[in-house]
């Protein structure tokens, strides 16, 4: 089978006017900080960033009675997700990761020197979080458990119960 694109297609696909609700996108829609009321007041946009902006990490340290020392940020979830791969795994180390998953969450392991390990939550159980497969997929070198909730990609959240046992 031959696909070809005719250029009427391509022309609307290029001009179509954009809607209210585009569901055919996860991104997050671009805003000016003078369309969040209030925000240019509340933030100061200037000063060192070497290690966070420090207003900021000054304010989760008090809210969570910590030292601002012991505060990072990070930029999203996958920056997140790749510094709690860096604080627990190294070399030898193994990350058990859920089949079928989010791809960067096996990336970031490897980019770190670990192995890792996978553990199935499949379509015939509902994509359910069976914390006996997780049980027999550890090893002695597994360190991390990687587990989205709700599960990417099915979408369906995990029971409670099974993640308080896992």
């Amino acid at each position: 089978m031959t696909l070809r694109f005719h250029a009427p297609y391509m022309e609307w696909a290029k001009t179509r006017p954009t809607p209210r609700f585009d569901l055919a996108t996860s991104s997050m829609l671009p805003c000016s900080i003078d369309d969040l009321p209030g925000a240019r007041d509340a933030i100061a946009l200037t000063g060192s960033n070497d290690n966070g902006y420090a207003p900021l990490m000054e304010a989760i340290a008090t809210r969570y009675r910590v030292s601002p020392s012991h505060v990072t940020t990070a930029q999203g979830a996958s920056g997140a997700n790749f510094l709690v791969c860096a604080a627990l795994l190294g070399i030898g180390h193994e990350a058990l990761v859920e089949r079928p998953g989010y791809d960067p969450l096996l990336a970031a392991p490897h980019l770190l020197g670990a192995g890792t390990a996978r553990f199935d939550r499949d379509f015939s159980s509902g994509f359910r979080l069976d914390p006996d497969r997780v049980r027999r997929a550890m090893t002695p070198a597994t360190r991390l458990i990687i587990i989205t909730n709700p599960h990417n990609p099915s979408g369906v959240i995990v029971d409670r119960a099974a993640l308080i046992e896992i």
